[in-house]
């Protein structure tokens, strides 16, 4: 732990005495909390907790609401007629296990089974979400925050939000990606923000060594946009390999983003930056290239196309070694799913730009055959983490 507590003061972490000496401290707690997807009673009663021991209670409202059958909670501190607001989701892919433990080596947390010595996922996506947003209600006198349920079943939690709590927000801030430089300016097609916010945030990024992404994958901010006219963000948040037993956390990438996130309220304030939500419409393009966009089209596959995606590069086996070949072909604006090991986007042949031939998944950095995936998902096409998408692209359209 001395280590961790050691690389704080490399970061520009505007915090008081009392906060620098118990951040990290609250990171590995937040951490400790087990909470799977619809078992997520504990991580909102620590967050409550949390409130009460931290805040003046008198000056914050803290409302619990069921929608979509889970809770969501939502907290306002101080009156502003812009609040800056974070946002975050209670829920985990990891299931709930007896002696769960929180344990350092080398500035990384990460999560042991101790009575099998073996890991287990720490819940960094999104526990270290959590923990940033209850420091940005600590830190600040006029702020907003939601925390949402079953994120990991598909946004189920924020895609049933309420619209009111959101009507005075001056931008949205979540924290909820891996690595530690990307700040999200679109998902799955879909703008995040206007010109003015990144301009604004700009110089920030680069202090922090954060750079713009438009290559986001589902997440709450993606289900709010439509709710909320606003600049919205995700932020890379310092865990690696989620939803994996070997997910851990980097500390110092942790601390950074937090930094960030208090620096970027720090200069926008409660000044609001407008920005309205355009539905993309994917389609084919003229050129012989998927991917673009057209408000006029909407179907996913080539109109003279008269074959489904099961006969479209499965001619011969698919052998995948040097994935780095195959890249510039992959379709960021389309996630076909996000399951217990991540997103998958659909990559398509650099002979045949029709044909796609595999998905690319990020998180383990790997490409499968078409047809293992087109297998996957006609056997578990009615499972709530497929995207609308995918039953146009891995089955037969309709011409």
């Amino acid at each position: 732990m001395d280590i961790i507590k050691q690389q704080i003061t490399m970061l520009n972490m505007e915090l008081s005495p009392m906060q620098k000496e118990t951040v990290i401290d609250n990171l590995e707690q937040t951490l400790s909390i087990q909470s799977y997807s619809g078992k997520e009673g504990k991580m909102l009663e620590y967050i409550i907790n949390y409130l009460k021991e931290n805040e003046d209670y008198a000056n914050l409202t803290v409302t619990t609401m069921t929608e979509a059958n889970g809770i969501n909670l939502y907290v306002t501190k101080g009156k502003a007629e812009a609040y800056p607001c974070v946002v975050a989701h209670t829920d985990t892919v990891h299931q709930i296990i007896e002696n769960f433990r929180v344990c350092s080596i080398d500035g990384k947390f990460f999560g042991m089974n101790t009575k099998d010595m073996e890991m287990a996922g720490v819940g960094g996506d999104d526990k270290v979400g959590v923990w940033a947003a209850l420091e940005c209600i600590r830190k600040f006198d006029n702020i907003k925050a939601a925390f949402f349920h079953s994120e990991e079943q598909g946004c189920i939690g924020s895609g049933a939000a309420s619209e009111d709590f959101f009507d005075d927000v001056a931008y949205i801030l979540q924290t909820d990606r891996r690595g530690n430089k990307d700040f999200v300016t679109e998902i799955s097609g879909i703008n995040l923000m206007s010109k003015k916010f990144k301009k604004a945030v700009k110089p920030l990024l680069d202090k922090h060594n954060f750079e713009f992404c438009d290559r986001g994958g589902l997440t709450d901010v993606k289900a709010l946009k439509p709710k909320c006219n606003v600049s919205v963000t995700n932020i890379s948040s310092g865990y690696y390999q989620p939803h994996s037993d070997e997910e851990y956390v980097v500390v110092s990438d942790a601390l950074n983003t937090l930094s960030l996130m208090m620096n970027i309220i720090d200069k926008l304030g409660e000044k609001k930056y407008p920005h309205k939500y355009e539905q993309p419409v994917y389609a084919y393009t003229y050129d012989g290239w998927y991917g673009g966009y057209n408000k006029k089209q909407t179907s996913l596959f080539p109109k003279s196309s008269n074959d489904g995606i099961e006969d479209a590069g499965t001619i011969q086996e698919e052998i995948f070694d040097d994935i780095t070949e195959h890249m510039t072909n992959v379709d960021w604006h389309t996630n076909l799913l996000k399951d217990s090991w991540g997103y998958l986007y659909p990559v398509y042949s650099d002979i045949y730009p029709h044909d796609i031939i595999g998905a690319y998944n990020p998180e383990l950095d790997c490409i499968d055959p078409i047809d293992h995936v087109i297998n996957d998902y006609l056997t578990t096409k009615d499972e709530p983490y497929w995207s609308s998408l995918a039953k146009n692209l891995l089955s037969s359209p309709t011409f």
